[in-house]
């Protein structure tokens, strides 16, 4: 049983473990663009309100 009372299980099947990649980092977003200091509605709702000087989201590939 879970910290809220139900009985949920989180869990993964995995016929093949995961294959582990090397990254690299293609582009990072200017500095002049990022707003480090300020708090922001999306990081307080979506990390805590921890410190987030920059959120984009697109495509990842493989």
């Amino acid at each position: 049983m879970n910290q809220d009372g139900h009985n949920r299980k989180a869990s993964m099947i995995l016929l093949q473990p995961p294959v582990l990649r090397d990254t690299e980092v293609f582009t990072s977003m200017p500095a002049h663009y990022r707003r480090t200091g300020m708090r922001s509605l999306w990081a307080d709702a979506n990390r805590g309100g921890a410190p987030t000087d920059s959120f984009l989201e697109g495509p990842v590939f493989d």
